[in-house]
C-alpha cells in the first residue's frame, strides 16, 4: 500500500554498495528491490495457496508524461520516481492479481485529473489478466470545506459512474471504512448504486387525467405506470420519460373538442378521452361583493365582475346604475359613491348582442354615517390578518381575542385595519362610535429564565397589536397610540417609531442571543411577549412536531401511481423521520399517525398547543395539469421569515450533500409556516407527478437518506 520507499533521500547507501553491483543508478536499484519483493510474494503465494489473490494499492500517478513518455497527462507526485514503485511493470508481467491505484483527485484537479488517471490505468491493464479496482477517496468528504469539489457526494457519484462505465474497471475500493460509517449521505449513495432489488412488473395504467375529464388548456400532462420491459407509446409515439420501474409522464397537446389517446405497452392498451373547451369568460361571474360589505357614506363602493368580452355591462345598486368598463385583465370595473344603502343587493347585467345575462352578487352593501367611526373588537381566540381582501394569498399573521381598533370599511366580508391589514368581519364585533379611540401604554414588566425571556405590555384598554420578526428583531405594531412611551428593559434593547397613529416597538435581545420563536398571549388590557432563546446542544431532549400533509378525504397531489396519493407518501416519510429523530434522542409528536383528516387551522393549533422546538410539515410537490412535470425534481423548503430560514438553509445544505437539488423560499404565507412561536417549516419532497421524482419518494433507501439529511440539518442548527 502506497509507500515503498518513504522518500528519495532515504539513507540506503550501504545497501546499494553491498547489493547494487549490477546497477549504475540508485533509482533503478531501488525499483528492482521493490519489484523483487512483489515477485517473491507472488511466487510464494502461487506455490502455497494459489487461490489467494495478491494486490497492491500504489500511489495513483505512476509517472507524469512530461518526465516519462509512458506516463499520464498529470503533474503530481510520481510513484515511479518518488516511491520507486514500478507498478506498471507489476501489471504487465503479471506479478499481481489486482491493482488498486489510489485515484484520490477530483474532476478537474490540476495535479491528477481523475478521468485522465482512470483512462491511463485502463490502458495499463488492457490485455492482461490483472483486475483493476481503483481506490476512491471517501475520506475527502469529511475534510471538504463549503464550495470545494468534495462537498456533498456529487464528485464521488461521478467517479463511481465513470468507473462502472470504464472498459476494464472491475470494482473499486473506498478509503477509508470510517469515512463511510460516519457519512449517511455517502451510505445512501452506495446503497442506491450497489443494492439492487428487482422491481415488480407494473401494470399499464394512467393515473392522471381521468378519462372523460373536461379542460380548457391547450396541453395536458399524462402520468402513470407501465411494464418497463416493453416499449410504451401513445398514439404511436414512444414515451421516453420513463423511470427505471416503468413510471412515465408526458405533456400532450389537445385539440378543441374530443381527444382520444391510446397508450400501448406490449399487449396492453389503455384509452383515455379528454374534452377541451375554448378558454374564455363566457359567463357572468365573480360578482362583487361575494360577502357583505359595510362602507362609510361618501366613500367609494368598488364594483367588479367577469363577463364575456364585447358585452355591455351594467351594475345596479338600489336605484342607481353604473356602466362598467373592461380592464386589461378581462375584469369589468366600476364604482359608486356610498349613499344610504341598507342591506342592498348588487345586480349585474351583461348584454352580448341580443343575449342578456343577469346575476346578483351573494353579498350585500350597507353604509354607515360619515359622522361615525366603526370600531372593532376581536371575538375569535385567534384570527388571521391578510394582505388583501382575498384569502388566497395566505395570511401574514394573527390578532387575538379582545384586541380593539377602528375599521375604515368592510369589503367583501373583510375589515380593513389601517396599517395592519384585512381581517374577516365574522371574527369581529363591529360597533359605531363618535370618535377614534386613542390608547396609552400604562405598564411594562419582564422576566428571564434559562430558555425564555418575556415582557408584558399593558394599556388603558386593549389595542390591536400585530407582531412579526425581521432582521433579528421582534416588531410590535400597536394601533391608535396617542403618544410614544419607551419602556426601560433589562433584557431587551427597545426602540419605538411613531407613524401616524401607530407606534412600532422593536425588541432585540440585549445579550445578542438568537431567537428561536416568539408568541403573544393576552393578559388583562395587554399582551405577554415570550421569546424562545436559541440554546445550543444536540437533538437529545428536543421536541419535534411532524405534520404529514393532507389525510382522510384530502388526498393531496395525484402522481404517477394512483394507489399512492400524496397523503400516503407524506405519512410514510413522517413515520420514517420519527424513527430517525428518536434514534438521535429527540421526542417526536405527529399531527396524525394514520389516514385521518385535519384542517390547516387544527394543524397550526396543534403546534401552538405543543410548543415544540421545531414544527415540520411534510409534503410532495406537483405541477399544474397543463405543465410538463416529467423532468421536475428537487426538494423545496418554505419559511415565513429569517427566524426559520436558518434551519431551512442547513437542511438544504444536507439535502445537497445527498445529491438533491434544493431551494429555500423565505416570506412564505403557507398556513402552517405562519406560526412563529417556534421554528416552522414546510418541505416538499420531490415531485410526486414526475416519474423520476416518485422513484425517489418511494425508494426506502432514498427515504432513509432524506430523513437523515433532515436530522443532520437540525443537528447542525442546534450545534450553532
Amino acid at each position: 500500500d502506497d509507500y515503498f520507499y518513504p522518500s528519495a533521500d532515504f539513507d540506503d547507501a550501504a545497501a546499494f554498495a553491498k547489493y547494487g553491483g549490477d546497477y549504475t543508478d540508485l533509482g533503478d536499484f531501488r525499483r528492482a528491490s521493490v519489484t523483487s519483493l512483489i515477485k517473491k510474494l507472488h511466487d510464494g503465494i502461487q506455490q502455497r495457496k494459489p487461490t489467494v489473490q495478491l494486490g497492491v494499492s500504489p500511489f495513483g500517478i505512476w509517472a507524469n508524461a512530461s518526465k516519462n513518455p509512458l506516463g499520464s497527462d498529470t503533474v503530481g507526485g510520481q510513484s515511479y520516481y518518488d516511491h520507486y514503485a514500478d507498478s506498471r511493470t507489476w501489471v504487465k508481467e503479471g506479478l499481481v492479481d489486482y491493482i488498486s491505484p489510489q485515484l484520490y483527485w477530483h474532476t478537474g484537479s490540476n495535479e491528477g485529473e481523475f478521468a485522465e488517471l482512470l483512462r491511463w490505468w485502463n490502458d495499463v491493464v488492457d490485455g492482461t489478466n490483472v483486475k483493476l479496482y481503483p481506490g476512491i477517496a471517501a475520506y475527502r468528504l469529511a475534510e471538504a470545506t463549503p464550495g470545494s469539489p468534495w462537498e456533498g457526494t456529487r464528485e464521488i457519484e461521478s467517479q463511481i459512474t465513470q468507473l462502472t462505465q470504464s472498459k476494464n474497471g472491475r470494482g473499486m475500493i473506498f478509503f477509508r471504512a470510517g469515512s463511510i460509517g460516519g457519512n449517511t449521505a455517502l451510505q445512501s449513495v452506495l446503497m442506491r448504486r450497489f443494492t439492487h432489488t428487482e422491481s415488480p412488473i407494473l401494470p399499464l395504467a394512467v393515473a392522471r387525467p381521468l378519462s372523460g375529464e373536461t379542460v380548457s388548456s391547450s396541453h395536458l400532462y399524462f402520468a402513470g405506470s407501465s411494464d418497463r420491459t416493453q416499449a410504451l407509446t401513445v398514439n404511436g409515439t414512444e414515451i421516453t420519460a420513463r423511470s427505471e420501474s416503468g413510471y412515465f409522464g408526458i405533456l400532450l397537446p389537445l385539440s378543441v373538442g374530443e381527444n382520444t389517446f391510446s397508450f400501448e405497452n406490449g399487449t396492453k392498451t389503455v384509452t383515455v378521452t379528454v374534452f377541451r373547451t375554448l378558454a374564455g369568460r363566457n359567463e357572468l361571474g365573480s360578482l362583487f361583493p361575494q360577502n357583505n360589505s359595510l362602507i362609510k357614506q361618501g366613500e367609494s363602493i368598488p364594483l367588479s365582475c367577469v363577463a364575456p368580452s364585447g358585452s355591455k355591462v351594467y351594475a345596479v345598486v338600489g336605484s342607481r346604475t353604473v356602466v362598467m368598463k373592461r380592464a386589461s385583465d378581462g375584469v369589468w370595473h366600476g364604482s359608486l359613491t356610498a349613499a344610504d344603502e341598507t342591506d342592498t343587493p348588487v345586480v349585474y347585467v351583461s348584454q352580448t348582442g341580443s343575449f342578456v345575462r343577469v346575476g346578483i352578487a351573494r353579498g350585500r352593501v350597507t353604509t354607515y354615517s360619515s359622522e361615525k367611526t366603526l370600531s372593532a373588537t376581536v371575538t375569535a381566540d385567534i384570527c388571521d390578518v391578510y394582505r388583501t381582501t382575498s384569502t388566497a394569498d395566505g395570511a401574514r399573521g394573527f390578532l387575538y381575542r379582545g384586541m380593539q381598533a377602528s375599521v375604515s370599511s368592510v369589503l367583501n366580508g373583510m375589515a380593513w385595519i389601517s396599517g395592519i391589514g384585512y381581517v374577516k368581519a365574522d371574527a369581529l364585533s363591529l360597533t359605531q362610535s363618535n370618535a377614534v379611540k386613542q390608547y396609552h401604554l400604562t405598564g411594562f414588566r419582564e422576566a428571564d429564565s434559562p430558555n425564555e425571556l418575556s415582557c408584558t405590555l399593558q394599556f388603558d384598554t386593549f389595542p390591536v397589536i400585530y407582531a412579526f420578526y425581521t432582521d433579528g428583531k421582534i416588531e410590535l405594531d400597536v394601533v391608535q397610540m396617542e403618544n410614544t412611551v419607551l419602556p426601560e428593559s433589562n433584557y431587551f434593547t427597545v426602540s419605538a417609531e411613531k407613524s401616524g397613529s401607530m407606534v412600532c416597538y422593536s425588541l432585540m435581545r440585549k445579550d445578542g442571543g438568537t431567537v428561536d420563536g416568539y408568541r403573544l398571549e393576552t393578559v388583562e388590557n395587554g399582551v405577554r411577549l415570550t421569546v424562545k432563546k436559541h440554546v445550543p446542544g444536540t437533538l437529545s431532549g428536543r421536541t419535534i412536531a411532524i405534520d404529514p400533509g393532507h389525510g382522510g378525504t384530502a388526498n393531496g397531489a395525484i402522481g404517477v401511481d394512483p394507489s399512492t396519493p400524496e397523503k400516503a407518501s407524506n405519512l410514510a416519510t413522517a413515520l420514517a423521520l420519527r424513527t430517525e429523530l428518536e434514534k438521535r434522542g429527540a421526542t417526536v409528536v405527529l399531527t396524525r399517525s394514520e389516514d385521518t383528516g385535519m384542517s390547516l387551522p387544527e394543524r397550526l393549533q396543534f403546534s401552538q398547543s405543543k410548543l415544540p422546538d421545531l414544527f415540520l410539515s411534510l409534503h410532495s410537490n406537483s405541477l399544474s395539469d397543463a405543465e410538463d412535470a416529467s423532468g421536475a425534481s428537487g426538494v423545496l423548503l418554505f419559511a415565513r421569515s429569517e427566524l426559520s430560514e436558518r434551519a431551512a438553509n442547513l437542511i438544504s445544505d444536507k439535502m445537497r450533500a445527498i445529491g438533491r437539488t434544493t431551494d429555500v423560499t423565505t416570506g412564505s404565507a403557507l398556513y402552517v409556516c405562519r406560526g412563529e412561536h417556534t421554528i416552522s417549516l414546510l418541505i416538499e419532497n420531490e415531485f410526486i407527478s414526475s416519474p423520476y421524482g416518485y422513484e425517489l419518494i418511494r425508494s426506502e433507501i432514498e427515504q432513509v437518506a432524506f430523513c437523515a439529511a433532515i436530522a443532520d440539518g437540525l443537528e447542525a442548527f442546534w450545534a450553532q
